[in-house]
């Protein structure tokens, strides 16, 4: 049956002179862009759809170019 779930993360982040990005991985996919990240602290709701049962896996990255 498909369905959805619902995100709702506060995140900092310690800037060295560039900004953080951060990353939501379903099994093994990245869903959306990237969510950008401030030291002052960034609220997130996602709200992320599914086919059928739940992923198997779930990660979390900050993507730091520099």
């Amino acid at each position: 049956m498909p369905g959805n779930y619902t995100l709702e993360l506060e995140l900092f982040s310690l800037l060295n002179g560039s900004t953080s990005d951060f990353e939501i991985w379903a099994d093994g996919s990245q869903f959306g862009g990237g969510y950008t990240v401030s030291s002052s602290g960034t609220s997130i709701s996602v709200t992320i759809p599914y086919g059928g049962a739940l992923p198997t896996s779930l990660e979390f990255r900050f993507d730091d170019a520099a």
